[in-house]
């Protein structure tokens, strides 16, 4: 992975996790807000932050880690996680999976 792909990817992470940071004004400290954030069924956002899945990964037999099981999933379509850190973490792991799968870019990704 070259440099500018990396700091790309890091600004990706950045951009993700940017409203987990700003809704992390909690008593605890800035780790345990973040890592227990979850908008979990909440009215009003888009459906990938509804379902603590920004990365809108579909549903499928994949045990990834805090991914809510199927028999408790109430989106017909896409996966739902525990905390929205966990969501993150899956986006992530897809990402670099399609990068050693030769998938290097955006318009690659997408039209996989």
């Amino acid at each position: 992975m070259t440099r500018t792909q990396k700091l790309g990817l890091l600004a990706l992470g950045a951009l993700i996790l940017a409203p987990a940071l700003l809704g992390a004004a909690t008593g605890a400290g800035a780790g345990e807000a973040v890592a227990l954030l979850s908008y979990l069924g909440k009215s009003g956002l888009p459906r990938g932050m509804k379902n603590n899945n920004p990365g809108n990964i579909r549903r499928g037999a994949t045990a990834w880690q805090g991914k809510i099981p199927l028999g408790q999933n109430t989106d017909g379509a896409f996966e739902q996680f525990t905390t929205y850190v966990y969501g993150i973490r899956a986006m992530i792991k897809n990402l670099l999976s399609y990068y050693r799968d030769g998938l290097n870019t955006v318009e690659r990704i997408i039209y996989r």
